[in-house]
């Protein structure tokens, strides 16, 4: 059996790829749009190939599933002005929210399928305003999760129409102890 356990080596690699790339086409990468971006490549890829990306615990919040790890590392980020910080974990956040790559994104931490499911999310969701992808993201999964507790794998899962099969690798395969720590 195989878990998914938070990788956060991936986790830095694809916020840093979907933050490179938003930048790279004039778009602020706040970190709702960055954070709604990752859980649509995350959904989409656990449905076709049975596990996630970066295997980050998304926690329902006010606006939507938010990573934790990533979420709480953002946080960090943001209150410091640590330069050898921002190189360590990628990126710096400024006073609006958005995340500022230091540095490239290592895509060799990623398969060519995380990849190619970053890309098509960035692409699906980075013309969306905040309250688009609050609504796009309010689905099953969130509205069947306590408030600021963990959404389950299969309920996402579920949420991106996964078979029975599907959900059932899901439920065996998902309840790996997740490590705090990103990027």
């Amino acid at each position: 059996m195989i878990q998914f356990n938070y990788n956060p080596l991936k986790a830095k690699a694809a916020l840093l790829l979907i933050s490179s790339r938003l930048r790279g086409e004039g778009i602020e990468a706040g970190f709702h749009k960055v954070f709604k971006i990752l859980y649509g490549a995350e959904r989409s890829h656990l449905v076709d190939w049975g596990r996630p990306i970066v295997s980050d615990s998304f926690i329902r919040m006010k606006n939507g599933p938010v990573p934790s790890s990533i979420y709480d590392t953002a946080k960090e980020v943001k209150l410091t002005r640590d330069n050898a910080k921002h190189s360590a974990v990628g990126f710096r956040v400024d006073g609006g929210y958005r995340i500022i790559p230091v540095s490239e994104p290592d895509t060799d931490q990623l398969s060519p399928s995380d990849i190619g499911y970053i890309e098509t999310s960035i692409e699906e969701n980075k013309h969306l305003s905040h309250d688009e992808l609050t609504r796009k993201y309010h689905g099953l999964a969130w509205k069947n999760t306590l408030a600021n507790t963990g959404i389950s794998w299969e309920l996402i899962a579920k949420e991106g129409g996964a078979s029975s099969e599907a959900l059932q690798h899901i439920a065996e395969n998902s309840h790996a102890e997740h490590l705090y720590q990103c990027c």
